[in-house]
């Protein structure tokens, strides 16, 4: 407990979707990728990542967080304060420990990014020579007006009757907005969903997406329609992109394609 704010550490297990996570612990994508000093996305097996169950708003006053393991035998507060170059009275703070307060082996600590070292001084850094880039990854959805769409790579043993249940959705609906045969699934295929869509029909129906992953170093996205034959405004609209804007390798897009 932070104050009234309950936090916690949860390890990923096989199969787990962030989408699940954030309703389950009823917070938001934005929240979680705010109290996480490492991205929580894409989540692998193993590992640990930062929860604010409730918690549907950033809270700025909040740092970000990195999930520590104690590997010492025994070790106090202070001792782990001067080891990660850290407030104090802030580690204390949101671990709810006191003076003196110690931890063995095996023990989990949420540790705040460091504030205490003196920061050598560095030349100003130049604005970049091209905007910055759109990343979008696996599980991680793209709001398209106000329903998400997230591409998701298929898992060994992974039901179709599972995902539907998980991101209440149909067989319809989810072979209507892939492009490229969802059924059956494959090991490693990657699949477009659209959690909460149960019938996709005018006036706002969705086209079918084709998931593609940027094989380019860097390229902006007037470049990308001439290499993938698409419509420039409609690409930019399904990917939250403005003019300009730029990916790099190992992106994903949902390029959307004639039914």
């Amino acid at each position: 407990m932070v104050g009234k704010q309950p936090f916690l550490m949860h390890r990923v297990v096989e199969g787990e979707q962030i989408l699940f996570l954030v309703k389950k612990h009823q917070t938001s994508l934005k929240v979680l990728e705010w109290i996480n000093q490492t991205p929580p996305a894409p989540l692998s097996v193993g590992k640990v990542i930062v929860i604010a169950p409730g918690m549907l708003v950033i809270d700025q006053t909040l740092p970000p967080f990195e999930p520590y393991q104690v590997i010492d035998k025994e070790i106090s507060i202070e001792g782990l304060a001067g080891k990660f170059g850290v407030d104090l009275d802030k580690l204390k703070y949101y671990n709810n420990c006191s003076e003196g307060c110690r931890f063995v082996k095996g023990d989990w600590l949420l540790i705040q990014p460091a504030t205490n070292i003196p920061i050598p001084n560095t030349p100003t850094p130049m604005p970049p020579s091209t905007p910055p880039s759109k990343t979008h990854l696996l599980e991680v959805p793209i709001m398209v007006g106000k329903q998400p769409i997230l591409m998701h790579r298929i898992i060994e043993g992974e039901q179709i009757t599972l995902l539907i249940k998980q991101y209440e959705t149909t067989i319809e609906a989810l072979q209507d907005i892939n492009y490229i045969r969802a059924v059956p699934l494959l090991a490693g295929q990657v699949i477009v969903i659209a959690p909460g869509l149960v019938v996709n029909v005018a006036p706002n129906s969705l086209p079918s997406f084709e998931p593609y992953q940027v094989t380019d170093k860097e390229i902006n996205i007037e470049d990308l329609v001439l290499k993938l034959g698409v419509d420039l405004t409609t690409l930019k609209y399904y990917n939250g992109c403005t003019d300009g804007c730029w990916l790099v390798k190992g992106d994903w897009l949902l390029v959307p394609r004639a039914k």
